[in-house]
């Protein structure tokens, strides 16, 4: 599937949600989340990636860069912080 050209002009983007489970769960889980790197290689640098998740670590993150293949590719990031004042939280015993 992914050989044919037909196919490849219909890839307009490749999205990884919850991507931090690729560094957590990749090579014991699924070893396809370990491999979607390999993606790149049919539709090349034309098909942006983007990859989300909440819950990213700074290890994590440097585990994601090299499964994805971002190298030198043009990088946007987003860090929010962990801090939600639109959050309460109520501890009860």
């Amino acid at each position: 599937l992914m050989n044919s050209e037909a196919f490849q002009d219909l890839v307009k983007v490749t999205v990884v949600d919850e991507a931090h489970v690729i560094a957590e769960w990749g090579e014991n889980f699924c070893k396809a989340y370990s491999e979607l790197c390999r993606l790149r290689s049919f539709t090349g640098d034309r098909v942006p990636f983007a990859a989300f998740s909440a819950t990213l670590t700074t290890e994590s993150f440097s585990v994601l860069w090299d499964a994805l293949g971002f190298g030198g590719r043009p990088f946007w990031g987003i860090d929010t912080g962990v801090l939600r004042e639109n959050l309460t939280y109520i501890i009860k015993r």
